[in-house]
């Protein structure tokens, strides 16, 4: 009787993780509620996990051996060894946080159902009223830091690529002065009675040279829109809206044309 064959042990060190992967596939075949998107929460969490701790592996193994000849080689391990490590953990903890997520996202869209009930059924309410003001204050604090941003922006700009006889781009210092719209006009008013911000797009005047500054931007028109200018030639480019009270842009004032 020929002796009985045992099955040779494998030396295959990725070969639980594949068994793995393949349980893991199976138990999403039998539960299809259990699947992530590619740019689901949870599917997101797990990148983060992943490429933080490769990078953090990354980061103190050049702490220690930068610019040794090690660097190179104990990186690729330690970045690989964090790989494996997130991996292990993830299938430990991944359950979890798709639930976590999942409630956190019928949470949400429960209090978004409540305000919108609240706002249809009592618009007039205490509630609704602070909800209201919560959320329009909100934004417009973002709005203001981010008009304040735009202020203090450096463009470089060339004195003499910022005057003309038609016209007058305002700089400090060699750089773009962006002002609100009320004080775009206030600036055009102090250069005299001649000078004015410049129309919409169907009423521009035609002028010899436009400003060529290297770059695009936008200016005020009177009417509170923009303009978009930069490459010497007549605009031909606008936007249009209501303006904010902090919103700034560059300021180009014409002369009047007699």
């Amino acid at each position: 009787m020929p002796p009985a064959i045992r099955p040779t042990p494998t030396t295959d060190p990725g070969r639980a993780d594949r068994l793995a992967h393949v349980r893991d596939l199976i138990e999403e075949h039998r539960h299809p509620e259990r699947r992530v998107g590619i740019f689901s929460a949870t599917n997101l969490t797990r990148l983060v996990l992943r490429f933080g701790g490769m990078a953090l592996a990354a980061g103190l193994t050049h702490a220690l051996l930068g610019g040794t000849v090690l660097e190179l080689p104990v990186t690729a391990v330690a970045v690989g060894a964090v790989d494996l490590a997130v991996g292990q953990v993830w299938r430990r903890i991944r359950e979890g946080v798709r639930r976590g997520w999942n409630t956190i996202g019928l949470v949400l869209a429960l209090l978004v159902m409540v305000a919108f009930v609240l706002g249809q059924v009592a618009p007039d309410s205490g509630l609704v009223k602070a909800l209201a003001g919560w959320g329009g204050g909100l934004l417009e604090r973002q709005q203001a830091r981010l008009d304040a941003r735009a202020r203090a922006e450096r463009t470089p700009v060339g004195a003499d690529a910022a005057i003309d006889p038609s016209w007058v781009l305002f700089t400090d210092s060699g750089f773009v002065r962006r002002g609100t719209l009320v004080e775009a006009r206030e600036w055009c008013a102090a250069l005299g009675p001649d000078w004015e911000l410049p129309a919409g797009l169907g009423a521009l005047p035609e002028l010899t040279r436009w400003p060529d500054l290297g770059t695009l931007m936008y200016v005020w028109t009177s009417g509170g829109s923009g303009l978009q200018i930069g490459d010497g030639r007549k605009p031909g480019v606008g936007v249009s809206g209501s303006p904010r009270a902090t919103e700034v842009r560059a300021v180009l004032c014409l002369r009047r044309v007699p």
